[in-house]
């Protein structure tokens, strides 16, 4: 960081709300919308060994310290301190894979475009545009 300190993280982890920037935050309808999409049980059975030690490292300081020492050898516990939490939108499909930035579909919608440099949607937008003046070749 600029100050000259070192932030550590994220851990990557399920919230149980879609606002959730604290650890135990929870929100029901939000839980039951993200745990009623099959993508999502897909996802948590294909990387429940990932999904496990990310929680396991985000609620143990010392198992959090000792994966960072793989980095920087010379941490000491009481380096660390609590950072800001935050929350990253992902989108999945069905089969529990996660759908980049944007992502084109056969009819040509957009269903995500998360970030919002203006050249990025440019870019989006003439590759759009492009598909649609020749799509008799890309819908066959």
């Amino acid at each position: 960081m600029t100050n000259g300190e070192i932030e550590c993280g994220p851990n990557a982890v399920f919230t149980f709300k879609r606002e959730g920037y604290n650890k135990f935050d929870f929100s029901f309808n939000d839980t039951f919308q993200s745990l009623s999409f099959i993508g999502t049980w897909k996802l948590f059975i294909n990387n429940w060994k990932f999904g496990y030690n990310e929680y396991k490292r985000a609620f143990s300081k010392s198992l959090f310290l000792k994966e960072l020492q793989k980095i920087i050898p010379s941490l000491k516990r009481d380096d660390i301190v609590s950072g800001r939490s935050g929350v990253r939108a992902m989108a999945l499909d069905k089969n529990g894979k996660m759908i980049d930035d944007f992502k084109i579909v056969k009819i040509i919608i957009i269903c995500m475009c998360l970030m919002p440099l203006h050249q990025l949607q440019l870019h989006v937008f003439q590759l759009v545009f492009k598909l649609w003046r020749n799509r008799k070749k890309f819908l066959n």
